[in-house]
């Protein structure tokens, strides 16, 4: 995630979509950090691994910038034998 929002290519975006994936926490801290998603009309991030509480951050803070924001599809990970498991959405 860090990667996306160095990039320089972001700043002429309008839409970015990282839905369908296994974004984490993590991922979101980035984007909240960098601060480079203002500008966005709208971010897609449906399909996700986020905790309730990164939602409401990402939700309140979109909402602030009025940056339309897809939160929809919070996805619980699998557990098996102590390891954690995240599936995209969408696979070949």
């Amino acid at each position: 995630m860090h990667a996306v929002v160095a990039a320089p290519l972001l700043a002429r975006l309008r839409t970015l979509d990282l839905s369908l994936g296994v974004l984490t926490d993590d991922g979101a801290a980035a984007l909240l950090a960098s601060r480079r998603f203002a500008h966005l009309d709208s971010l897609d991030l449906h399909h996700h691994f986020l905790s309730d509480a990164v939602v409401a951050d990402l939700t309140q803070h979109c909402a602030e910038l009025t940056v339309h924001v897809d939160l929809s599809e919070q996805m619980s990970p699998d557990a098996c034998d102590g390891e954690v498991w995240r599936c995209v959405a969408v696979t070949e």
